[in-house]
């Protein structure tokens, strides 16, 4: 005896999947908050301070 296949279960899936597509659209989308300023202020200081020190090192190989 052959199985038949049928298109009940990959219409069931979709149905599934579109109603978790809904719920998900449905939901309040979580409001976008910056960092603030001082957390960007600090990034760019350490990032002057991580090249400044990659200077002097090799600065340091040139002249030693």
């Amino acid at each position: 005896m052959q199985d038949d296949r049928t298109t009940e279960g990959l219409r069931d899936a979709r149905s599934a999947w579109e109603r978790e597509r809904e719920q998900e659209a449905g939901r309040e989308q979580q409001k976008y908050t910056p960092r603030p300023w001082w957390h960007v202020a600090m990034a760019w200081v350490l990032l002057a301070i991580v090249l400044l020190g990659i200077a002097n090192l090799c600065y340091w190989q040139i002249t030693a």
